[in-house]
């Protein structure tokens, strides 16, 4: 019985590690990162940039929170065409 219950402390004190840990690393991103209009801000400077690739991560990654930011599919096609990946630009 006293094994078990020992057994059963530590679960618990591993669960809640892990619940930290967890906790940790979620605020460990910028809420910014998560705001759409940032994130196409963002990409509109990878783009002016050169920096094709990332700019169309940031743009597919505000897409994907928000739908609607419509000139996101355009500025992303336009990253796309300067990669010469003409297919994913439609």
């Amino acid at each position: 019985m006293l094994i078990s219950c020992a057994l059963l402390c530590l679960a618990a004190v591993g669960c809640l590690l892990a619940l930290q840990d967890h906790e940790a690393l979620e605020g460990s991103v910028d809420m910014s990162e998560r705001q759409p209009m940032f994130l196409k801000d963002k990409a509109d400077g990878m783009h002016r940039a050169g920096n094709y690739r990332a700019a169309v991560n940031a743009y597919t990654k505000a897409i994907q929170i928000d739908i609607g930011m419509t000139v996101c599919y355009s500025n992303r096609a336009a990253s796309y065409l300067k990669l010469k990946e003409f297919r994913q630009a439609c």
